[in-house]
This record gives C-alpha cells, structure tokens and sequence, in this order.
C-alpha cells in the first residue's frame, strides 16, 4: 500500500499598489529568493481589453484568489508564491470596488502594500519609461512570465519629441491616484495580515519583507539576491528634456502635493492658461468698482443736501 505525502499548504501574498509604484521590480525581485515563486499581474476590474499570458483578471462573481493563485503556480514547488494586483492611475476605484475585493481575498493571504508619491507616479507616467533591463540578465535560466513579457516590449526609445501635457489630464491622475492610494490602505488595515512599503526603500526593507513572508534570510544572502536583481531603476531624465510646459507641470503638481490647489489653480490659470479672459476679467472688474465708487458719492451727496 503506497501512502501519498500530504501537499503542504502553500503561502501566499500579493503586492498592492497604484501603477508606477515599483511592483514590477519588487516582484522580479522577490522570484529569485529560492523559496519564492512571484509572477503574473493580477487585474481588479481592469479598463483595457488588450491582454497577454501575463494577466489574470480577477472575476467580479464569486472570485477566489487564492484558487487561482494556486492554480497559476500549480507547476512551481516553492513554499511561497505570489504576484501583483496593480490599479490604475488614471481611475477612481470606489470603496465599493475595494469592498468586493475583500470578498475575493482570503484573509490568510499576505499583502504588501507598495506605495509611492503621486507626484512622483504622474511624473513616471509623464515621461513613460519602460522597464530597464539589466544587459547580464539570463532569461534562459528561468522561466518568468513578467521578465518574458518585458524583454519582448523593451525596444529602445527613440528620439523624443517634445510635447505639450494635458492640464486636465495631469490634475484628473493626480486626484486618482490619491483617492486610490487613500483606498488600498484603508482595504490594508481593514484585512489586518499587511506591510507597508515605500517605493524608495524596497531594498532597505528587503530583508523585512522577506520575514513577513516567512522567508529567512540573513543579509549577506539579501544583498547577494539585490545584486542579481534583473531589472534597475531607469536613468532621470529632465522633464524639460521632453514636456514644453514642464514649469506650469512642477508647479501645479507642487500645489496638488502641499494641498494648496484652489489657492493656487486660479493663479496659475489667469497667470499661465487664461491671458485673454483675464484681461476681461480685469476689465469687468474696474467697472464693478467704478460702480460702487460712484454709488458712494451718490448716497453721501444725498445725505449731505438732505
């Protein structure tokens, strides 16, 4: 009689975060922990149609991530697996997005929560730099989805031509990925099982975030896996290299980020947007004024010779 060893129960986690935010890094990062099978991009009620092997979409009915996570790394025989759920920064989810979600996540299910400055994410979806591979990088060796996915999208930029940014575009993402960021946190602290990480710090808390998925590891090990990491950050390019309103840009992101946007969006429009109607504006203006200043002398000489 042969006795099958039971099939241990494999953890599970998912990264959470607005586009832009550093998951496509973390997750390729995390795949070379030997312990650890990260891949695919979950979708929660996506806006586009256009998909690849590399997606999942999550049901709006009676979903269960876990199943499909399982199902998706049924062939892979590491302990822990998990992938990405990435939301859009052009979109507002509403907390009733965010409520049937819950419903399709699992308690039991880790969630890392990558988050970055919305000015800093509408910067990078401005300037639309794709994934930086490095050139050492073997996609022989391992069979990864994501890092597959890249290296048939990661043709050269060409020469970029200056363009001119939509203002109501700008202001629109903006607020998106506030009320976004705003959402998923509150979906964290409502889950409880979450870690909180910040775009600029991911290798700093490497180490962190690999014990609160149950992987140990001592730093001399997470160093080694930072060094072999496939993908590196992009090189900075100057917003003034590529937008022709890059001042009126810096200037109203500022404003959206230090909370200051109905003080000075009417600045900026009359100033930068609206030279014309200001003129009108101006002009109407002085009349009201004139208007009263004469209604003044009015009353008052009538007082007088009363």
């Amino acid at each position: 009689m042969i006795i099958q060893a039971e099939k241990k129960e494999k953890k599970i986690f998912l990264i959470l975060c607005v586009m832009r935010s550093g998951s496509t890094y973390l997750t390729t990062l995390l795949n070379k922990f030997p312990e650890i099978s990260s891949d695919y991009e979950f979708q929660w009620k996506p806006t586009f149609r256009t998909f690849t092997n590399l997606h999942k979409i999550i049901p709006s009915f009676r979903a269960d991530v876990k199943v499909m996570m399982e199902k998706s790394f049924e062939d892979k025989n590491t302990p822990i697996i998990g992938s990405k759920v990435v939301f859009s920064g052009s979109r507002k989810y509403s907390r009733l997005d965010f409520t049937d979600l819950g419903i399709a996540i699992n308690k039991d299910i880790k969630i890392i929560y990558l988050k970055r400055r919305p000015k800093d994410i509408v910067l990078s979806m401005i300037k639309n730099q794709g994934h930086n591979i490095k050139k050492t990088s073997d996609f022989s060796k391992e069979k990864n989805i994501i890092l597959e996915s890249i290296k048939d999208d990661n043709i050269e930029n060409q020469s970029l031509k200056k363009f001119e940014f939509n203002i109501n575009i700008l202001i629109n993402n903006f607020l998106a990925i506030k009320q976004n960021q705003k959402n998923i946190k509150k979906f964290c602290e409502k889950h409880k099982n979450y870690i909180e990480i910040k775009y600029e710090d991911i290798n700093e808390n490497l180490i962190d975030i690999s014990k609160f998925l149950g992987s140990d590891n001592n730093k001399g090990a997470i160093d080694e896996i930072i060094k072999k990491a496939p993908i590196i950050k992009n090189e900075f390019i100057d917003l003034s290299e590529i937008c022709k309103n890059h001042n009126e840009v810096n200037f109203l992101l500022d404003s959206l980020e230090q909370g200051n946007f109905f003080k000075y969006f009417t600045k900026f429009l009359l100033y930068y947007k609206l030279r014309l109607p200001f003129k009108i504006f101006s002009y109407f203006k002085w009349k009201i004024i004139n208007f009263l200043n004469q209604h003044r002398i009015r009353r008052r000489l009538l007082k007088y010779f009363s």
